[in-house]
Order: C-alpha cells, then structure tokens, then sequence
C-alpha cells in the first residue's frame, strides 16, 4: 500500500556511471623519483570525454604532458579500430562497431616515471537526434553533435490544426514512432498524433490522430514500447493502451482509472511494474499497478502534498527512487520505492533537498548519476550529485542561465543537457563534467515559440543516414552535377553522370528528407524537379517541367519539405506552392506582390520565416502553417544584397552588399525575424563581394555564433568571403573572424584567385571548403586545419560547364 502524507518523461539508462578523474603523475615501473625534473605529469588529452561514429574516421585525439614519454600504453583494450600511438599518445582510427559508454586508463612511462590519466570514449553507431513538441502545434528535430553536444535543427513537421499547442512528446524506444498529447480543443479528434520517423533521415512525419479521454493532456510508455498510458486534465482520467508497433496506433484497454485534479505528468517505472500519475491542482500523486498480463492499470493510493504544488517528477533508472519538485517552497522531495511482490511498490518519505526559487523541472542522467532541475524564479540551472545507494542529493554546481529557463533534458550519454526558456525562442546546449558535476555552456540556437520539452532518440535500430552530397549548377551547359563527400575526409568523387535541366538554371533547392531538388530555370521559366536516392544519384522526373508565370530569381523550400517558395523577378512576387507526397506534386497556394524587385529567397531553419532580397532591402515574412504574411517587414540594405546565409545559432545573418563593397552582418529578431543592420560591424573589402560562408563547429568550447575555432582561441569564429574582380583588384579569397558578441569581422588573410569565384560552401565537419570556379568549370577544394583562417589548396574536382551555385545536402553523418 502506498503511505499517504506528505512531470515528465523517462530517460533510458543509456550510458555509463562515471567520467574521467584527473590524471595523476608520480613514479612507476622503470624508475623516476619525486626530484627528477623529468618525471613525467600532468598528461591530458585534447578530448577527454570523446565520441566517434562506427565505420566513420574519427578526429586524432592528442595528449598533452610535463617531463619524459617515450611509451604510451592504454588498459583496457581501445573500441575495435581505435588505436594508440606508442610513441605519441594519439589516439586515431575509424570505430568499427557501436560501444556503450566506456573508460580507459592512458598511461605514459619512461626511465623516469609513470603517469597516467583517464578517458571517457563512446561510439554511437547512429546520429543522436532530439525531438521538441512546441506550442505552435510543430515538431522540430535536432541532431546532437557527437563530439560537442551541440544542437542544430534538422527539419520540422506540422500537426493537424485542430491539436493545437503540442504537449508531451513520446517516442518508441526503437526511435520510428513518436506520439503528441495535444493541448487543443478539448474532445477534437486530435487529442493524440502519430508520427512515423523517417529511417533515412530521422525527420518526423504525420500519419494520423485519435481523440482519447475527450482531451489528452500527458502521455507516458512502458521501456519495451508496448503500452501507452493517457491521462486527460480536462476529466481527470487515465487509461492504458496497447501499442501497435508497426503503425503506432493505439487502442484502449479496460476501463480508465480516475485520476486527481489536472493531471500533468506521467512516468513510468523502468521495469513497467507501476506509473506515478502527478496531478498539479490537486496537489498530489496517484500511484497505478500494471497488470502484466492485461496492461490494465488498478489504482494503489497517492501522495498528498497538501499546500505544496508539484512541479514535476522522475524516477531513476532502477525504478527505486523518485524526485518531485515544488514550486512553492523551492524544494525536491525524495521518496524510497521498494518493490514487494506481493503488495506491490511500497513508498516511503525521504529527504527533502532545497533548490533555486520555482523549480519548473527535472531531469536524471543514465544510471542516476547526476539530476538537473530548472530554477525559473533564480534563472538558473542547478546540477545534483546522486548517491546511487540512498538517492540522496548532493549539490554539485549552480549555472546561471541567461533568460528564465523553463524545462531542463539530459542526453542518454549524461554528458550533456538542454534548456528551454519561458518566453524565448533559445536552446541552451551545456556540457556536465561526469567527474564533479560542474557545468560548461557549449552553445545556443535560435528555435519556435513554445518549445515544451525535447525527448532524446537513442534508437535501438540504428537510422539509415543520407549520404552527403555537394551539387553544382552549370548555367551554360544546363545540367546538374552531383559528388559524394566523404564525411570524415571531405573528399569530393563524382556520384554519376550529370542531369539535364531547363535553360540557364540558376538556382536550386533540395529537399530536407533528401528525396528530391527543385531547379529554376530563367530562360525556360520553369522548375525542374530532380529526385534524389540515398546515395545522392540524381534522375530527372518523367513529364514536363513546370511553368512559371514570369522568371524565377530564387527558390527555397521550408523544413518541414512541405512548401517550396519562388521568386519572379518579373513581375515581382513570391509564388507559394504546396509540395505532394510526391516532389512532383506542386500545387501554387498563395501569390505575394513585392515592391522590392526579388531575387533570391531564403527560409531559416525554424521554418519560421522567409526572406526575399532585393535591390536594396530584405524583405522578411513570417510563415505559420503553410500561410505567408502579406505584410513583410523590411530591412534596408544599401548595394543589391545576395547570398543571404545565417550564423549556427540562428541569431545573426549576412549578406553580400555587390555594389558597396561591404558584408554585413544582420541581427536576427526572435519574433518577427526581421533583420537589423549592424552598420559598425561590416567588414570593407577590396571588390565586390560574391558569397559569404561562416565556419563550421568544430569543438564543444563554443559560445553563441561560434563556428569553426580560430587558433588557440575560442571566442572567434571564421568565416570565409569571396570576390569577383573589380576596379583592378584580382578575385580573392578573404578569411575573417568574427567577433560573438559584437559581429565585427577583422581581416585575416587574402588570397588572389585566378578565376572568377562563383559560390563557396564549407563541408558539415568544417574541415573542407569548396570554392567554384566559374571559368574553369571546376571546384577548387581547400583544407581547413587547427586554425581555420589558414587554407591550403587540397586538389579540384571537374563540373559542367559555366556553373553558378554550390548546395550541399548535409545527411546524418
């Protein structure tokens, strides 16, 4: 029975239970003593907590060290294909097969000592990905950087309008299923969607939606993925379901089971044994049995809190210890669970450990190592450690945040978490040091309004990741060339042969779920539709091209892969077009009249917004469920701007002002997306600037708007700008830094070119830059090393003729 006196989702026990300690020096086997000057100490690695993708090459991991090595050894046995330099320490290779998290003891000896230190490797044998429900009825999903933790949006998808704002999101433990509770309407025929996760691309698709309870509000699932539990707050009920675990649908068992009042949260015990039901306004909990045959669930008694409101609850991985947290008295509450096969989970009061003011969640590492919970009333992020015998907590570090955090995850490695904030569109990625707790901010990104919580995919069957592909656009030849990149190296081969397109194509955009490329022709004024396999060979659809109303000066497609955007230059407007099951289906939807001449489009990567450049403004809309706003808010920008491109973390923008001579940075505003100049940042140049990329993270030390580290120094990203010639000067190669804080860009190198650059694009891993050659019908590749404003020429590779435009489709690797 439970005792009476006195939100939400599990994370899978996925990793390992401790990190790396310090290294310690000191004598050893083969001499040395406290005196000698050559004693070896202090070895540390570049990485000492270290990722890798199985069957792709890795980065060098080098340690650092004081006094004499001349032989390294490592204990025990290094994954299947990663080996240990005996003479350097590097530890380099190519991981063959996935590994659980798992630590090593690097050692390094001479005649005059030993010392040692230990590291932390992991190899995943699939992206990690994270997938958020928001309030604006849209599910986003982000891939984890495996070697930095960082997020980036992969694409998006749209519930139906009548789900509303998106609650809960669960997902299947093999990581193709995901299911919504939808906060709309109460008793429409949306309270919960199924989506299906694309196995080749991991982005989230709709399948269908059934009304449950006359208003889901929260939804829990057993570890095996084979029951579904629906609480409803609008008639306090909860109810078990069976999973279909090939469509994802679910259908009711037995009778539901009252509940308190609002319920908010479920969890669900590892074993699958019980569920806590948190009920936020009746101010308690309801503890349910499974039954392991039916899945009926049978009330067992609750917790009452009485004047305090539970804010939300977790379980840790044995199922042994539960965490509620309070807003009122700024608390966590531990109760003890120990399970009596005959009477079932017996509960009983524990400690109670204080917290910042209004803790609004929680979050626990795997194997309940560390637990996280977001202060909303301090603006801080406070980490516990975990004592796995009692799940008593100690306080490891305090982390203040920079807005009012709202929700708090933690990745199935432990080694990293994410925080969303109330009222803005941000997530912070943060790194937690599996030694002692302490935390370390490793990005942010731009994301929607409303972002309810992100739940972790850590698929027990690996994704099929898309292959990386750079394509080319060959104006005078009229054909598309295609290369497969290598996605450790960057090297550049040719995927087959090129693909006819319409006259003078100029301008291309490629399907976020890889499947297709649309191509606008300005001659023939149409759009060719080029579909695209997994391994990025491309084949012309059969039939017709499709016409245009007028000449098409950019194309963009938003990403969720649903609508495809068309600039006319003449007469000015955006065509909006709605994009079929299949990439051939377009339907025009909406015309937008311009004033601002278009040319080229562009969607951020929220799919939040649109911009048009033009002579001299960029026009910004806001795009909400497939409808453009007819009004744009415009940004002025003096000199016929191009090559609209966007910082990592969504903040900033930049563009190539021809006529001026400069490239200016833009701030990104979170609500309405329109660009302000920063007139005081823009970098001056020597001719006209053609395109501009920025750097490429590289490393987990990065604050907003980093990219790839510059030197020995993290706080300046590079970027990469090149200009055609004019008024005397050569076509150059610029690379610059970028201040994170204040965009100021600062010269760093030029470098004459001896051709007319068209494009540039730097590869996913920032290690490649590839720069067209417009006059040699080619792509010159550059090799990006430790400090990234110094380039070296790495070969060329060949393309049709006169091309134009570079686009690179960065597939899961």
């Amino acid at each position: 029975m439970l005792l009476a006196s006195a939100g939400l989702f599990l994370l899978a026990a996925c990793g390992g239970n401790s990190g790396p300690n310090s290294g310690s020096g000191g004598s050893g086997p083969g001499g040395g003593s406290g005196n000698d000057s050559n004693a070896p100490h202090s070895l540390v690695f570049e990485r000492p907590i270290s990722a890798y993708i199985a069957q792709v090459t890795g980065q060098d991991n080098t340690p650092t060290w004081a006094g004499i090595i001349d032989n390294f050894t490592v204990l025990p046995e290094l994954p299947a294909g990663l080996e240990i330099d005996p003479l350097t320490g590097v530890i380099s290779g190519t991981a063959l097969i996935q590994t659980e998290v798992s630590h090593y003891t690097v050692s390094g000896a001479s005649e005059h000592g030993s010392t040692s230190v230990a590291l932390e490797i992991r190899v995943t044998d699939t992206p990690v990905l994270a997938l958020g429900s928001y309030g604006d009825g849209t599910l986003m999903m982000h891939r984890i950087d495996p070697f930095s933790g960082a997020l980036s949006p992969l694409g998006l998808e749209y519930a139906p309008s009548e789900a509303g704002a998106l609650g809960d999101v669960v997902v299947h433990p093999d990581g193709h299923l995901a299911w919504t509770a939808n906060n709309g309407e109460l008793g429409s025929a949306a309270d919960v969607s199924v989506f299906r996760i694309d196995p080749n691309t991991g982005l989230p698709r709709y399948s269908s939606s059934r009304s449950f309870l006359e208003g889901a509000h929260t939804m829990g699932l057993t570890s095996d993925g084979t029951l579904a539990f629906i609480a409803s707050r609008a008639n306090h009920r909860i109810q078990s379901h069976s999973v279909d675990q090939i469509s994802g649908e679910l259908t009711p068992i037995g009778t539901a089971a009252t509940t308190g009042t609002s319920p908010d949260r479920i969890i669900v015990d590892p074993l699958g044994r019980f569920v806590f039901c948190q009920n936020y306004h009746s101010r308690n909990l309801n503890l349910f049995l499974i039954d392991p045959t039916t899945g009926e669930l049978t009330f067992q008694g609750d917790l009452s809190f009485f004047t305090r409101r539970p804010t939300d609850m977790v379980l840790d991985d044995t199922g042994e210890h539960l965490y509620v947290s309070f807003e009122e008295t700024s608390e966590i509450q531990l109760f003890h669970i120990d399970w009596n096969g005959t009477l079932g989970p017996q509960v009983t009061w524990g400690t109670r450990t204080a917290t910042g003011e209004l803790p609004t969640s929680l979050a626990i590492g795997p194997a309940g190592t560390f637990l996280a919970t977001t202060c909303a009333g301090s603006s801080e992020l406070r980490v516990y450690e975990v004592d796995r015998e009692t799940g008593e907590l100690g306080l490891a570090t305090i982390q203040a945040m920079p807005f009012e955090p709202r929700n708090v995850t933690m990745d199935c490695s432990g080694a990293y978490a994410y925080v969303s904030y109330t009222g803005e569109h941000e997530i912070s990625s943060l790194q937690i040091d599996p030694a002692d707790g302490a935390v370390t901010r490793v990005s942010e990104i731009r994301t929607r309004p409303g972002l309810f919580r992100l739940t972790i995919l850590n698929a027990t069957e690996p994704l099929a990741a898309v292959a990386l592909n750079l394509y080319s656009i060959n104006e005078q030849s009229e054909d598309l060339s295609a290369f497969d990149v290598d996605p450790a190296s960057g090297a550049l081969t040719s995927s087959g042969p090129d693909q006819d397109l319409g006259i003078r194509p100029d301008h291309l955009a490629l399907d976020p779920r890889g499947a297709a490329a649309w191509i606008a022709n300005e001659a023939s004024q149409n759009l060719t539709v080029v579909l695209l396999d997994d391994d990025g060979m491309v084949a012309n659809m059969p039939g017709t091209p499709l016409a245009l109303p007028g000449t098409p000066k950019g194309i963009a497609v938003d990403p969720s892969g649903r609508y495809l955007f068309v600039t006319l230059e003449v007469p000015g407007r955006v065509l909006v077009f709605t994009i079929g099951e299949n990439p051939e289906d377009l339907a025009l939807s909406q015309t937008i009249e311009l004033s601002n001449d278009p040319e080229e489009i562009s969607c951020d990567r929220t799919g939040r917004f649109v911009h048009v450049s033009g002579s001299a403004s960029i026009a910004t809309f806001l795009f909400e469920h497939g409808d453009l706003a007819h009004e744009a808010a415009y940004a002025v920008a003096t000199g016929n701007p191009s090559h609209l491109r966007f910082a990592p973390s969504g903040r900033h923008a930049y563009a190539c002002l021809a006529t001026t001579h400069l490239v200016m940075p833009y701030e990104v505003h979170q609500t309405s997306g329109q660009l302000s100049p920063l007139v005081g940042a823009a970098l001056e140049v020597p001719g006209a600037p053609v395109a501009f990329e920025h750097g490429i993270p590289l490393a987990p030390n990065m604050v907003p708007d980093t990219g790839t580290v510059v030197g020995t120094d993290p706080e300046l990203p590079a970027g990469y700008v090149i200009l055609s010639q004019d008024a005397g000067n050569l076509p150059s190669l610029l690379t610059v830094t970028i201040d994170p804080d204040t965009q100021v860009m600062t010269l760093v190198e030029s470098t004459s070119l001896l051709f007319s650059p068209k494009d540039l694009r730097v590869n996913p891993r920032g290690t490649k830059l590839y720069v067209l050659d417009g006059d040699g019908d080619r792509i010159v590749v550059h090799s990006i090393g430790a400090d990234p404003t110094a380039l070296s020429e790495d070969g060329t590779v060949p393309t049709g003729t006169a091309p134009t435009a570079l686009v690179i489709r960065k597939g899961l690797d």
